[in-house]
């Protein structure tokens, strides 16, 4: 389960060691990994990955920022609406519960609940820290950026993706002086405002140019065009051609994950009120709490639903029928290119690999991106699991 060999798609297929065709040897006590890998398993260097033809922007990034573009992205995720309306509905009908039973000890669950967060609040410093690890080598001083807008998508380019994003699928685009944050679509990350002109901006905002009203200066052409698929990627590792249910099994492993982790986030404050109900043998408190997990698990599904139909519709546009998905692995990194991506993971930097039914999902600093499972043998995955770090390690 190697992928498909496609040379007329992807010419030089072949020229270069394949992992997907080696058996998996963990590394050698002794070995510098990235020196190991290039000595003894022959992988080449990654080129650059190809720039924007045409762009509509490009910025250099200055010395301040990397620091400008943290604080922001720190600053408005703590403004994400969605994240303290999941915080208010795990902590108000509880607390209200156990006040019926403990009384004013009931302050004491809200307040543990939510200590990771006023902790980020009271000290932005530790939420910058961890934004830093996703952003501060891709925006460093002399790092280049560019973006370019067609008539219904744009692309952006860093040092470690290019990425092809329909407006459709922009939940939230905010604007500041000197950034703008795109949320949804892979990104949640802020980006210099010089990257995005204002005619830009109403066109992500609006859709599309049909009603676009209001003019300002550095208006767009007349007619944008399409914009074409992100290059194939030259010399790849393993290569796999979509099937029918390609986008289907790649959304059922993402609503998998999101389950899972929202699952954790409602037991978390859940399971110690059943305990301290049941200790206290408030049975009615209890019954009607059950009740609330009932009605907050039926909402949880119907949310899933609308969610997965709009992921789906963002997976058609890489994982239709026939498209082409292409893995290449390097000696300090591996990139994973479709038509709408191209993404360059650090070894040392995945935080992990997690496996179903007919796909993978990578975790990285700032990505979970599903593949299809056929992109990757057992080695490969093992290999890929001996590289992250072992703190972040799961398997």
């Amino acid at each position: 389960m190697g992928g498909v060999n496609d040379p007329e798609q992807y010419p030089g297929w072949g020229n270069t060691w394949n992992p997907a065709q080696q058996p998996y040897e963990p590394m050698p006590k002794g070995y510098v990994p990235a020196a190991y890998m290039a000595a003894e398993q022959g992988f080449p260097a990654l080129p650059p990955i190809p720039a924007i033809e045409h762009p509509t922007a490009v910025y250099v990034a200055g010395p301040d920022t990397a620091q400008r573009m943290i604080a922001v992205t720190v600053r408005e995720g703590r403004r994400n609406r969605g994240v303290w309306l999941t915080l208010a509905v795990v902590t108000v009908a509880p607390t209200a519960l156990l006040a019926l039973g403990v009384g004013f000890w009931a302050l004491l669950f809200p307040a543990f609940v939510t200590a990771p967060f006023a902790a980020g609040l009271l000290f932005p410093g530790m939420a910058e820290r961890g934004a830093r690890a996703g952003l501060g080598n891709l925006l460093a001083p002399g790092a280049v950026l560019a973006t370019r807008f067609g008539g219904d998508t744009m692309e952006i380019h860093q040092s470690d993706r290019r990425l092809s994003i329909a407006f459709r699928s922009v939940h939230e685009i905010i604007v500041h002086d000197d950034a703008v944050l795109v949320r949804g679509a892979g990104l949640s990350t802020a980006l210099p405002r010089e990257l995005f002109p204002d005619w830009a901006v109403q066109l992500i905002r609006g859709g599309s140019r049909r009603g676009h009203t209001e003019q300002r200066a550095g208006q767009p052409p007349a007619a944008l065009p399409d914009l074409p698929e992100i290059p194939p990627l030259t010399q790849p590792g393993a290569v796999v051609t979509a099937d029918a249910g390609t986008a289907e099994r790649l959304n059922a492993a993402n609503s998998r994950r999101v389950t899972r982790d929202f699952a954790l986030v409602i037991a978390f404050p859940t399971v110690p009120v059943l305990l301290l109900l049941a200790l206290g043998q408030h049975w009615a408190l209890l019954i009607a709490f059950a009740v609330l997990l009932a009605i907050g698990a039926g909402e949880l599904l119907r949310r899933r639903s609308a969610t997965d139909r709009k992921r789906l519709e963002e997976l058609l546009r890489y994982a239709a029928p026939g498209r082409r998905i292409a893995v290449r692995f390097g000696p300090e990194a591996f990139d994973l290119q479709s038509a709408t991506f191209h993404l360059r993971f650090t070894y040392t930097d995945i935080r992990a690999i997690h496996t179903y039914d007919g796909a993978v999902l990578v975790h990285g600093p700032r990505d979970v991106v599903a593949v299809p499972r056929e992109l990757f043998t057992e080695s490969a995955i093992d290999y890929l699991r001996s590289r992250i770090p072992k703190p972040d390690r799961k398997k």
